[in-house]
């Protein structure tokens, strides 16, 4: 056998097999942006790549250590590589037959040839690697069967309201608008849910002073939108609420103009009225929004709102009323107008304290400040919007011993650069809890956070915060993004029946 023959061809494959193992694969946007523009950020923990082992030694074994031995772990080794490359079994030829005897013969002085290499195959080339998948673009919970109602298991059912936290208002039921769907529909009749107003909400106006259902009359964390229809003697009322907390809902109330011309209370008692009311839950954040996603739609929204809030900084000029809140909100309205998300995504509009999809939370105790990440992108980014309720915390380059109050007792900010983390969120692989979820995320491993704000009677202006030195208070952090995204629908829009897909009171509960 020519060994010379041998060693080339197994030279040319290990060759081969290093430079397939060490090429790099097309990194996704998500990784490439975190080796991009400042803050510079290592790529996250989950996306990435192992390392590639170093090569394999060229050191040469002694020219006459030939032996069958040698071969067949040469071919056996190319084997293995070849079939983990190929995804085919290969299998070993048989043993071939015992050749017959034969008269001895003086066998000739061998000749010093090279002895060919045993390859080592990292364990990489062994076995694949894993393939990460696809990022969901779903804009909701799968399909239900309407006839079932099936119950979620409490790893998928929604999630509750936090008590914890100042905003979004507690609810008696796990979103607002599952909460205001329970007010409409539970009660047997109207009248005993109507008793502060002489008349119903849902007539027409001049008759109804206000359209909106009396539990949100003193809300600010809601945008409605009414419509009223009559064909004969039928009427109807349609409202659509979109909360804070990014629930939605829809109502539909039905009467006829005979029992309405006899008054309010005989057309709340005379069982005239029918309701109806669906909704989308509040969206799992922690579940479904994965570092793809979340990057993407910073991406898409984060340039326009960073260029509107050092606009406004130039101009030197108050946006708006003046109030904090309104930067964040003429901001979004100017990714609106401009179709920055396209015409069928335009983003999430600020509402109360709301203004996209919730990274992180923190409230000051005693001790360390610690908060809740949510969502796999493990960076602040430029153009993301910052909340702070009665906040005490220090601006970089203080004197010793000063601080500022953020919040009377709200305050509004756009992020416009953010300090590079000391650590990462850590999320749990083990699936005891969400895939995007660290209940234990310190806030000083943000450092700082450089925004531009504004207050009623000052002009916008940038100041950078040591996120370490907050010793009071409650900071939220979201990322603007798309309102199909996160809720599903294109609009608020007084529609019946709603044109998305959308759940009943008792499902998803």
């Amino acid at each position: 056998m020519d060994f010379a023959a041998i060693r080339a061809k197994a030279e040319q494959a290990a060759s081969a097999a290093r430079t397939q193992l060490q090429r790099p694969s097309p990194p996704s946007r998500y990784t490439s942006s975190t080796s991009a523009a400042p803050p510079s950020h290592r790529p996250p923990l989950a996306a990435a790549a192992a390392a590639a082992p170093p090569p394999p030694s060229r050191r040469t074994a002694p020219s006459n250590a030939a032996t069958q031995a040698d071969k067949d772990a040469l071919f056996s080794a190319l084997d293995e590589f070849f079939s983990s490359r190929l995804g085919i079994q290969i299998q070993p030829p048989a043993p071939a037959p015992a050749p017959a005897p034969a008269r001895p013969q003086v066998a000739p002085k061998p000749a010093r040839r090279r002895t060919p290499i045993a390859v080592p195959v990292p364990e990489a080339a062994k076995q694949p690697a894993p393939v990460a998948p696809a990022p969901t673009l779903s804009s909701g919970p799968p399909p239900i069967s309407r006839a079932t109602r099936p119950q979620l298991s409490p790893a998928l059912a929604p999630p509750a309201s936090r008590p914890d936290r100042s905003y979004p208002p507690a609810e008696t039921h796990s979103s607002a608008a599952l909460s205001l769907l329970h007010w409409l529909l539970d009660p047997p009749n109207l009248s005993s849910i109507l008793t502060t107003s002489a008349v119903p909400f849902f007539l027409p106006p001049p008759a109804s002073p206000s359209p909106q259902p009396p539990p949100l009359e003193n809300r600010s964390d809601v945008r409605s939108a009414y419509s009223w229809l009559q064909r004969g003697d039928a009427k109807s009322y349609v409202g659509c609420f979109l909360f804070g907390d990014a629930s939605i809902a829809w109502i539909r109330i039905s009467w006829n103009a005979t029992a309405e011309a006899r008054g309010p209370t005989a057309l709340l008692r005379g069982g005239q009225v029918q309701r109806e009311g669906r909704y989308r839950p509040r969206p799992r954040i922690e579940h479904d929004w994965d570092a793809e996603r979340l990057y993407r739609a910073s991406e898409t929204y984060g340039p326009r709102i960073v260029r509107f809030a050092q606009d406004a900084l130039a101009r030197g000029v108050p946006v708006a009323r003046g109030e904090c809140w309104d930067l964040a909100n003429e901001a979004l309205a100017a990714c609106e107008a401009e179709s920055v998300g396209g015409a069928s995504n335009k983003p999430f509009p600020s509402i109360a304290r709301t203004h996209g999809a919730l990274l992180y939370y923190a409230r000051a105790g005693t001790g360390e400040v610690v908060g809740t990440w949510t969502g796999g992108d493990v960076y602040v980014r430029p153009g993301d919007i910052v909340e702070w309720r009665s906040v005490t915390i220090r601006e970089v380059g203080m004197a010793p011993g000063s601080y500022s109050t953020l919040g009377d007792p709200e305050h509004t900010a756009i992020i416009v650069a953010a300090g590079a983390p000391l650590t990462l969120p850590r999320f749990d692989p083990s699936g005891r809890q969400p895939p995007f979820l660290d209940t234990a995320y310190p806030l000083s491993s943000l450092v700082s956070l450089t925004v531009v704000e504004q207050s009623r009677g000052y002009a916008p202006s940038e100041k950078t915060y040591d996120l370490a030195a907050m010793s009071k208070g409650e900071v939220w952090i979201y990322r603007p993004c798309g309102l199909r995204d996160l809720v599903g629908v294109d609009e608020v829009a007084a529609k019946w029946p709603p044109e998305v897909q959308c759940w009943q009171v008792g499902e998803l509960e």
